[in-house]
């Protein structure tokens, strides 16, 4: 069982089969399948986009410490995990050497954010990535999904209206000055 409140991040390399099913959407529910883990204490750095996914740390997936240092090993011997990046304190035996903290996951994150696109309601955006690349829309609302910047938009066409939703890493300014 978790402690309450872990403020670090244990780090596990998956297999080129658990990058598969990250990019498939299925790894989460793959290690929640083989582990104890709750779904929040699972961060897979991957955002989907339609049918492409997006890799903010491709290769990675941190779950939170806390648990017992068998949790992560019993997940190192399925097909999805090939190495535990973090490594065991031989004086409390938890896995908590080379893990990384909260603050500094956000940070990294945010500066992926950082580099996304940013707009308000009403903006004119062409989306680069995705299904609906090259389509020019409209901002028809914002939203933060994790630590990304989301945006819904709305596609206007001859005799159809969509409306998707993209990550800030997907669309730019059609415009000087968005």
């Amino acid at each position: 069982m978790p402690k309450k409140e872990s403020s670090s991040w244990v780090i596990l390399e998956i297999s080129p089969k658990g990058e598969e099913a990250a990019i498939l959407g299925l790894l989460k529910d793959l290690l929640l399948e083989k582990s104890p883990f709750k779904e929040s204490d699972i961060f897979i750095p991957i955002v989907r986009h339609g049918s492409r996914s997006i890799w903010m740390m491709e290769g990675y997936v941190f779950i939170k410490s806390g648990y017992s240092t068998s949790d992560y090993y019993d997940l190192k011997r399925t097909y999805l995990i090939s190495n535990i990046v973090s490594r065991v304190d031989q004086s409390t035996g938890l896995i908590s050497i080379g893990v990384i903290e909260s603050k500094d996951l956000n940070s990294m994150l945010k500066k992926a954010d950082d580099l996304g696109a940013k707009f308000d309601v009403g903006d004119k955006i062409k989306i680069v990535e995705g299904e609906f690349k090259g389509f020019e829309a409209e901002v028809v609302s914002l939203f933060k999904k994790g630590n990304l910047r989301m945006y819904t938009l709305l596609i206007k066409m001859r005799s159809v209206e969509i409306i998707t939703s993209a990550n800030c890493l997907s669309v730019e300014a059609l415009e000087y000055g968005c």
